[in-house]
């Protein structure tokens, strides 16, 4: 169970990571597919990256946003275009 346990810890940490590296290199389809499933989960970084995308490339936006729709576009109004790069760690 303890096992289980951090793999549900471990798994927004694993698809921001996965969602950063599509962004660098602007994969913007797959980083936001990516970033979707970590933000749904919580991931604060993923939810921020993703309202980058969506201001810079509107037609990446998705239909049905999910979970963290009402912060996009809406909760980072001082966040300059420059996306989260730490890579994020289950420690942290």
């Amino acid at each position: 169970a303890q096992g289980q346990e951090m793999a549900q810890i471990d798994l927004p940490v694993y698809e921001y990571n996965l969602g950063l590296e599509y962004h660098k290199a602007s994969n913007f389809r797959m980083a936001v597919k990516y970033y979707q499933m970590a933000a749904e989960k919580g991931h604060n970084d993923a939810t921020k990256n993703l309202d980058i995308i969506f201001r810079q490339y509107p037609q990446f936006y998705p239909q049905n946003p999910g979970a963290y729709a009402p912060v996009l576009n809406n909760n980072f109004p001082q966040q300059n275009d420059t996306i989260v790069q730490a890579k994020a760690t289950a420690e942290g």
